[in-house]
C-alpha cells in the first residue's frame, strides 16, 4: 500500500497508475529481475526500481540517500 510505505500524495497517485510493488517484492522495471537487490535504485517520485546497470546510461555510483521532507 502506498500510504503504508510512506509515499507522499503525489507519489501515491503515480504508483496507483501502474502495478506497484512493495520494497520486498520490487523488481527492476527494465529487466524485471529481482537479483542484485543492492544495485536497484528506487525513484523518489514514482517509487519504481531500476538496476544501476540497466539504466541508460548506466549509473556508475549509487547516489547518497537523501531525506525528503
Amino acid at each position: 500500500h502506498g500510504e503504508c510505505s510512506g509515499l507522499n500524495v503525489d507519489s501515491i497517485t503515480v504508483a496507483l497508475s501502474y502495478d506497484w510493488q512493495c520494497n520486498d517484492c520490487k523488481s527492476c522495471m527494465v529487466c524485471f529481475c529481482k537479483h542484485d537487490e543492492e544495485e536497484i535504485l528506487i525513484c523518489a517520485s514514482c517509487d519504481r526500481g531500476c538496476h544501476t546497470f540497466c539504466c541508460d546510461p548506466q549509473v556508475a555510483n549509487i547516489p547518497e540517500r537523501k531525506a525528503w521532507a
